[in-house]
């Protein structure tokens, strides 16, 4: 996984796919696997909006879609106020979810820091948020709830940090919400539901755009080749991989992490 070059203000990102040379189906249930990327990548680029809105273009799926800005603030205000964020853990995918789906068609559960949102916490309020119904799976809408559940565990995090280090409860900041009304649009040059990755490198993709956006990880700082592409800390990536790997869950119901592992590191991986 890479930053490419950011012209023009953008942030550009791209994460190869991957093939499972061995161990593809028992590796969910904590066999052995081996899997290695390949020259086929996701490519995101994402810019912040002036007009309060948040934009998802995904050519490849037929998908354009618009929300509203003040709705993911008003969903995170209220979040951070009822389920404060705890160090090291990610958020809640049964939480956020219900709240994603409404967004996308808002009593304590802490969440670590530099793991994903919960699902239990986001998906309820994903689903809400982006137009998303518990009986839509196709692609285009598995991948639009995945976009919402890590935006709103981004604009989550980002907003209880922020609370922390005020010690007392205030509103998201407008300054903090502006890097939050963004533009991604996503190619693929990975075919879908073949086995390669697509959905792995998706989730690689749009999770480091947004952390990166948000200042939950730093611009990085490692250059990978000589045409001066970069790539990240481990443990920056580690973060990325775990984000990653809970929104991948969204799209296969279990994901075993080997996808994203590759997808963020690239090379060959082991997993046991």
């Amino acid at each position: 996984m890479r930053n490419l070059s950011s012209a023009h203000g953008g942030l550009y990102v791209s994460a190869p796919g991957k093939i499972i040379l061995f161990g593809e189906h028992a590796v969910v249930y904590g066999r052995t696997a081996i899997a290695g990327s390949i020259d086929l990548r996701t490519y995101v680029s994402l810019f912040t909006s002036a007009d309060g809105r948040i934009y998802l273009s995904l050519p490849d799926l037929g998908v354009e879609k618009t929300w509203l800005l003040k709705d993911l603030i008003k969903a995170a205000d209220r979040l951070a106020a009822e389920h404060p964020v705890e160090e090291e853990q990610p958020p809640s995918l049964e939480l956020l979810v219900p709240i994603a789906r409404k967004l996308s068609g808002s009593s304590e559960h802490p969440v670590e820091e530099e793991q994903p949102p919960s699902l239990e916490l986001l998906v309820p309020i994903a689903r809400k948020l982006s137009g998303s119904c518990e009986d839509q799976c196709g692609v285009q809408h598995l991948a639009i709830l995945a976009f919402w559940y890590l935006l709103l565990g981004v604009a989550h995090r980002k907003r209880d940090l922020l609370a922390v280090k005020a010690t007392v409860r205030f509103k998201l900041p407008s300054c903090v919400g502006d890097l939050l009304a963004v533009k991604a649009t996503v190619r693929f040059k990975l075919p879908s539901c073949v086995g390669l990755g697509s959905s792995g490198a998706y989730c690689v993709c749009i999770a480091t755009a947004l952390l990166q956006t948000s200042g939950l990880i730093p611009s990085p700082s490692i250059v990978t080749d000589e045409d001066g592409n970069l790539t990240w800390e481990d443990q920056h990536l580690d973060m990325i991989r775990k984000w990653a790997t809970a929104a991948e869950s969204l799209i296969h119901g279990r994901a075993s992490g080997l996808d994203a592992a590759v997808c963020t590191y690239g090379t060959l991986q082991i997993r046991d």
